[in-house]
């Protein structure tokens, strides 16, 4: 019995150290535009994969005032290797 629960602390241990590589990477800011106005900006990033996704580019379209976080995804567009699908 002693043996069934040590191994069941084992398993639960491993699969709780996993499940940080499937977590998505943190976003990296690559460029941003602004708009003519200049109250808004494109910013385009690359969003980190992980163990089961590739990376992958992303623009998303804010206000000047906010930036982009490490957890941000993109708001208008996104493209990833996914066998050439563009989103």
């Amino acid at each position: 019995m002693i043996r069934f629960g040590f191994g069941i602390a084992i398993i639960v241990l491993f699969l709780s150290s996993c499940t940080p590589m499937f977590d998505p990477g943190p976003a990296t800011k690559i460029k941003a535009a602004l708009s003519p106005k200049k109250d808004e900006q494109a910013i385009l990033f690359q969003k980190g994969g992980n163990a089961t996704e590739s990376d992958s580019y992303q623009v998303s379209i804010k206000p000047v005032s906010s930036d982009l976080d490490s957890t941000e995804v993109g708001n208008t567009f996104t493209v990833d290797n996914d066998h050439g699908k563009t989103v």
